[in-house]
């Protein structure tokens, strides 16, 4: 017991080498994904009759690729003072998600009959 309580205690977010979060970063991708919201909110509202309810999985894509948008603009033009593995997770998100709902759109899974 006494070998655990003097082991350094570590975030989850130190270990995978994401920023800190006294930066503006995680604010903005909250950000981004209110204005996905209000494009989910959008698509539900205007997508009925072309059968896309944006409160469903349309909406969840669009959240999707404006937070994932949001972090990949945070990537590219800004210089975040984190690890390489800090990058190369954040990179493995933006394109996860990206993939995951370019995945969707292609098949259609969206679209209600």
């Amino acid at each position: 017991l006494n070998l655990v309580a003097r082991t350094p205690r570590v975030s989850f977010s130190t270990l995978l080498g994401l920023p800190r979060s006294n930066l503006d970063f995680y604010p903005t991708i909250l950000g981004g994904v209110i204005f996905g919201v209000g494009i989910a909110l959008l698509i539900e509202r205007y997508g009925y009759s072309r059968n896309i309810r944006g409160l469903g999985l349309g909406g969840a894509i669009a959240i999707n690729f404006c937070a994932a948008t949001t972090l990949l603009i945070w990537l590219v033009s800004s210089s975040l003072n984190i690890p390489v593995r800090g990058y190369a997770v954040l990179w493995s998100i933006v394109i996860l998600v990206f993939g995951i709902g370019i995945a969707e759109i292609v098949a259609k899974s969206w679209h209600y009959e």
